[in-house]
């Protein structure tokens, strides 16, 4: 199935964003992390990004996902919707290390299935 030009769109942010996030965490500690508010900010933002794009993301493009991508996909998005006045950095950092590296690989092949 042929995914529409604006998802294709919001899956390469999605990715994009992913590759981001991973780059700027490389090698840096949850003490650094916490201790440095830029990269928090950075981090944030790119999960809103993440959050964004996969909100427009079409049922028919959805199909195309495992139930994990979705699953990761919510959860990022329930992160940054609950609760702005408390953000949970914990949650935050654990989801950085264990599901974004695994949300851009699954993205990244339903990608490469459209090419």
């Amino acid at each position: 199935m042929k995914i529409k030009k604006a998802d294709q769109d919001r899956l390469v942010h999605i990715k994009e964003s992913a590759g981001y996030i991973e780059e700027f965490t490389k090698g840096i500690s949850y003490e650094q992390y916490i201790k440095d508010y830029k990269l928090r900010l950075a981090v944030l933002k790119l999960l809103e990004i993440i959050a964004e794009a996969s909100s427009g993301i079409t049922r028919e493009t959805s199909k195309n996902f495992s139930g994990s991508e979705g699953k990761i996909l919510n959860h990022i998005r329930s992160i940054l919707m609950n609760d702005f006045s408390g953000i949970d950095y914990d949650i935050i950092w654990k989801s950085v290390k264990s599901q974004i590296p695994q949300l851009k690989s699954m993205i990244s092949v339903v990608i490469d299935k459209q090419e």
